[in-house]
């Protein structure tokens, strides 16, 4: 973001259920085979002038939801 006063704007909307808002590398092929992105789990991390968004989506089976959550969180401090 240009700006540190931009990243919280943006996180209410990233936020909000439904917008839409994020689209992952290969949404489109990935839809394409049958996964689909829920919302869940997911987290956003502000940090100064960067969002940071992560979500999770099972491709098979039904990973424990506990797990899956910690997963997702771990992702989104990657880029720090």
């Amino acid at each position: 973001m240009r700006d540190k006063d931009d990243v919280r704007p943006l996180k209410r909307l990233i936020d909000t259920d439904s917008t839409g808002s994020v689209r992952s590398p290969g949404f489109e092929l990935l839809k394409r085979q049958g996964v689909r992105f829920t919302g869940t789990p997911f987290t956003s991390d502000p940090r100064h002038d960067l969002l940071v968004v992560a979500e999770g989506a099972a491709v098979s089976g039904s990973p424990d939801p506990v797990f899956f959550k910690q997963v997702v969180d771990l992702a989104a401090q990657l880029p720090g």
